[in-house]
């Protein structure tokens, strides 16, 4: 069936909205988002850039403050990274704190929840590590607009280097070593795996078990 664009907003406000229904505040925030988003500073729009890179690629909805300013670098233009003063970062994460219609924030700073788990002998009994400084989280509305017209383009060298030297959660990093290895940046595929399989992942540990097989070790 053909929708016009007012279906698809309503579509995805319906998505969005899940558990808590906030259908009404989706629809009043959601265009004033994007419109942040385009309008914002160079720094903002990097931040947010990367943020959407992280979650479209598998990194989950808590993103740690050192790897988006990191991960952001490569996504300013030369000239805007010129221009850039030494508290870029602190105003950038202030501008996208401010809310738009509806009480939503282009990219908000979030307490996690500890983790409630049952104790036992399983690997899934290991908490994974939390991050050490702020997180962050992505606007529903805004990740799923950076789904759509960011979904043919790799992310910059800074973002996986960020990734690299930040992420801890096994399953973030395991998700990123797949995507970065079907985007041919088999390096830092290589170096993600092994980051990985450090940091508790079955996954990854399988995966370098049959790369050693192959290679006769």
């Amino acid at each position: 069936m053909k929708t016009d664009r007012g279906d698809r907003l309503l579509v995805g406000a319906l998505t969005r909205a899940g558990k808590d229904g906030r259908l009404a505040q989706d629809l009043a925030g959601g265009p004033a988002l994007l419109e942040r988003y385009q309008t914002g500073a160079p720094a903002a729009r990097a931040l947010l850039e990367a943020a959407t890179d992280a979650r479209r690629l598998g990194v989950g909805l808590h993103l740690p403050q050192a790897f988006l300013t990191d991960a952001a670098a490569d996504y300013l233009h030369d000239t805007d990274w010129d221009q850039l003063t030494d508290d870029w970062a602190e105003k950038a994460y202030t501008e996208l704190a401010e809310h738009v219609h509806g009480k939503h924030a282009p990219l908000s700073r979030i307490t996690p929840r500890p983790q409630r788990r049952p104790p036992g002998p399983s690997p899934d009994s290991t908490p994974s590590p939390r991050p050490t400084g702020p997180v962050f989280r992505l606007a529903d509305y805004l990740e799923q607009h950076g789904r759509t017209i960011r979904r043919h383009l790799c992310p910059t060298a800074s973002f996986w280097h960020a990734a690299h030297t930040h992420l801890t959660r096994p399953d973030n990093l395991y998700n990123l070593t797949r995507a970065a290895d079907t985007r041919f940046r088999l390096q830092w595929a290589h170096h993600l795996l092994h980051r990985a399989a450090s940091h508790g992942s079955t996954n990854a540990l399988a995966r370098l078990a049959v790369l050693r097989k192959r290679a006769g070790d």
